[in-house]
């Protein structure tokens, strides 16, 4: 004959089930407030990510410019150095960019300018080189937390001044 133990365990199962259950349930909530709190740091780190590029971008162009046009940069470098400075604000002059933000996140405008181009060239004439310094300065301002990114960009480079003659 085979005896039946008394069943003293009969609601350890269900209270084991509640317990891993309220355990999930602090878990989920952990991780839903942990992503709502991750998701304007990514906004940002997006803004910012685009400013810095934008703003590279126009570096970009202004080296193009002064590759294409080097007689005219040196021209208005000089004239600058001796206290006139328009026609540097007229080389520098096309070199704003307004770009329309481009990310699911991003609802602005970009707005990047050229605010220095600057020459330093070596004392010596042995050594023929030159290093042109451009700054920009790139500005958005966020429709969601209105507050104003503000980036200063300086790009160095090393340039050879080469006397091509007739």
């Amino acid at each position: 004959m085979i005896r039946k133990r008394p069943d003293t365990r009969r609601g350890v199962a269900i209270a084991m089930a509640i317990v891993f259950a309220s355990i999930l349930l602090v878990m989920a909530l952990g991780l839903t407030s942990m992503t709502g709190q991750a998701l304007p740091q990514n906004i940002i780190h997006d803004e910012r990510a685009s400013v810095e590029l934008v703003g590279q971008g126009l570096i970009d162009l202004a080296a193009l410019k002064f590759q294409l046009c080097p007689a005219q940069f040196y021209a208005a470098y000089e004239a600058k150095k001796n206290g006139y400075t328009v026609p540097m604000n007229t080389f520098l002059q096309d070199l704003t960019l307004v770009q329309e933000a481009s990310s699911s996140h991003l609802t602005g405008k970009i707005y990047v300018r050229i605010t220095n181009m600057s020459l330093h060239t070596a004392t010596s004439s042995y050594w023929k080189n030159e290093v042109l310094s451009i700054d920009a300065v790139a500005t958005y301002t966020s429709r969601h937390n209105q507050n104003a990114i503000s980036r200063n960009i300086n790009r160095i480079l090393h340039t050879d001044r080469v006397v091509q003659t007739p």
